[in-house]
This record gives structure tokens, sequence and C-alpha cells, in this order.
């Protein structure tokens, strides 16, 4: 979970003076990168962006790449039924999209992963949003079906069908489907693919 922004090469302007976060520089072939991580609450401040062509003068805008991951949620816990697992939390990328940012103070915030259910049973709890710069990457959804950035597996050994936890759209997957009568829970979903879904070829795993 955390948050990580890095300027692109730009024709328009030299790298940002900015600050907050743990600052890598990296060069590559395609130019050179300053990357501001966030792993808890902070803010990133963006205090000037200068003309590649004349450093003497101020621009009002340039272009950032951004990534954003919210908490996961947490397993559920269940007597005697399979619980289902937690779903990643939500993940909002602007690389290879067009973002800009001006001078400025923006706050960040790091969602944590859902708390643990410590006894007895229980839904899993929806991990915590994480957000920058006007964007919300929701926290994933809990074990047995929550919905999140990405949905919660479903609940095992049900009488009926269970379905796993919905996503939010472009930030993840649904959690995996529970078959009628099938003991284990199935798996939350990930950002790249649908949880695992539980059917009775799963049967003598859990026997």
């Amino acid at each position: 979970m955390g948050a990580h922004g890095g300027r692109r090469p730009s024709k328009n302007s030299e790298p940002l003076g900015a600050s907050g976060g743990t600052v890598t520089d990296i060069v590559t072939s395609d130019g050179n990168f300053r990357v501001h991580t966030f792993l808890s609450d902070g803010s990133f401040s963006v205090e000037s962006i200068r003309n590649y062509n004349d450093l003497s003068d101020f621009v009002s805008m340039s272009e950032i790449d951004y990534l954003i991951v919210a908490g996961g949620g947490s397993g559920a816990a269940v007597i005697s039924r399979g619980a289902g697992g937690g779903g990643a939390g939500g993940l909002i990328s602007t690389l290879g999209k067009t973002s800009s940012i001006s001078s400025g103070s923006y706050n960040v915030i790091v969602g944590s992963g859902g708390m643990s259910l410590n006894s007895g049973s229980g839904t899993g709890n929806n991990g915590l949003n994480s957000s920058f710069n006007y964007a919300t990457a929701f926290g994933g959804g809990g074990g047995n079906g929550g919905r999140g950035g990405s949905g919660g597996g479903a609940i095992g050994n049900t009488s009926t069908n269970a379905q796993g936890g919905s996503s939010f759209s472009g930030q993840g997957n649904d959690g995996g489907d529970s078959l009628i009568n099938t003991r284990g829970g199935s798996g939350g979903g990930g950002y790249s693919q649908k949880g695992e879904t539980i059917d009775s070829s799963y049967l003598d795993t859990y026997s």
C-alpha cells in the first residue's frame, strides 16, 4: 500500500522543485526520473517548475506519473465453513496517460490493510482508501464477499452458490465464487485477475 509519484522527461520543463516522501532518482534511456514514495500519510509539495529553454522563467504546469495503491481487505473467519480471502487494494496508475500538476501542496493519504478478526466468525474488514490529487483508490473488500478495489472471496460450504464481492471499475477484479456444498472459501480478487472460484474439484483438498 502506498503512493508513488514521478516526473516524466519533458521538453517544456526541467525536474520539479518538489519535496515529500522518500525521494529516489532513476536514470533510464528515456530520461531522468525523480520518484517520491509515500508509505504513510504526508504532503507532496511542488515549489517550482522552470522552463527548459529559459531557467529564469517559471511555468505553471508539468507532467507527472503517479501510482496509488489502497490497503487490502482482511480474510474472513468462519467456523466449520471455508472463509473467503480478502481482496487486493484498488490500484490507480497514470502511466501511459497525460497527467499534469501545478505548484502547490497536495495531501497524500495511504490506506492500511483491513483489520484482522481476532476471534469467532465474521466477514473480513475492507482495507482503507488511498488518495492523491483528487484520485482515490478504494480499499480491498473483506473476505466473504465484501466489495472493494478488488472484491473479497466468497464463503464456502453453502446450500447455494455464493458470489464473490464486486470490484470498482478499473481498479481491480471481483472476488472468486464458491459453488454449492464446496468446503473451501474462494480467493479475493487481484488487480490482474478475478479471485479463484472454488468448485467440486476442490472437495478432496479440504476433506
